[in-house]
């Protein structure tokens, strides 16, 4: 499932995204890259582009009673993925990136930093949390316009650039997130994961335990916390429903018994 990019490959035309990813709820922040050479299309001419490619993602905050994740606070993950990237209107340059993750790969063999997530952004207008900056080959022309010194432009790009890719691959551990997440995703990105098995039908099974033999993974504990925040407002749910349906029994029965004693009263004015 290794990743890589060869300089025949087409890159995506997007240029480079920056930004933070904050999870108040954790107390965790990221900050993640989404630039166009980190992909590559799987079609010859485009828009579309089906592409499959990476998002940098670089831990920059976690709480402190989470040590395991502290531990890896600076270090960097990449999340893959496939999508498409297309013109969503043709009288503009409006361009939309659709994307789904399907592999984490880590910095550490215990340690999950991230967890696959899908993505539309309207690449003109991107999420607030995103701002468009200059790629490497823009990086490059402007700074050789500058300092009319190729090679020490080519070393000052790469360096601010830089991406230490980790090595340590985590396929989605619960397939059944994973598959709501594809299920919600446009149709035409299914087929993009026919050779994946998460994208495979999954039996819902109640008595299903979700992986946590490796108890260090910050992934696996937000996965397990998800799950239970979902059986936690199905069980609420359940509860409101019973609760409604009595409301509906205690009126009935009140009109029942009010339709058994109009008899006796009409009788009795009789």
């Amino acid at each position: 499932m290794a990743f890589s990019i060869s300089k025949s490959d087409i890159e995506l035309p997007f240029g480079r995204y920056e930004g933070y990813w904050e999870d108040p709820k954790h107390d965790v922040l990221f900050e993640i890259v989404i630039d166009g050479s980190n992909f590559k299309s799987t079609r010859e001419s485009g828009p579309p582009f089906s592409f499959e490619g990476f998002h940098e993602w670089r831990l920059l905050k976690a709480p402190e009673d989470w040590p395991e994740l502290r531990a890896n606070v600076g270090m960097q993950a990449m999340e893959l993925l496939r999508g498409f990237y297309y013109d969503y209107d043709m009288h503009s340059n409006a361009y939309q990136f659709i994307a789904l993750g399907f592999c984490c790969v880590e910095p550490s063999q215990n340690t999950g930093i991230i967890q696959s997530d899908g993505y539309k952004i309207q690449m003109d207008k991107p999420d607030g949390f995103l701002k468009h900056v200059a790629s490497k080959k823009e990086l490059i022309t402007l700074l050789t316009e500058l300092l009319e010194e190729p090679g020490i432009v080519k070393v000052l790009a790469s360096m601010l650039h830089h991406f230490e890719r980790p090595i340590y691959e985590k396929p989605e551990i619960n397939p059944r997130k994973w598959k709501r997440q594809l299920d919600v995703m446009p149709a035409d990105i299914r087929p993009l994961f026919n050779d994946i098995p998460s994208a495979q039908p999954v039996e819902d099974d109640e008595n299903e335990e979700i992986n946590s033999s490796s108890s260090n993974s910050g992934q696996e504990y937000l996965e397990q916390e998800d799950l239970e925040q979902e059986d936690l407002e199905q069980e609420d749910l359940e509860q409101e429903d019973l609760e409604q349906k009595d409301q509906v029994q205690e009126v009935q029965e009140q009109k029942d018994q009010e339709q058994q004693g109009q008899p006796e009263e009409q009788t009795d004015q009789q």
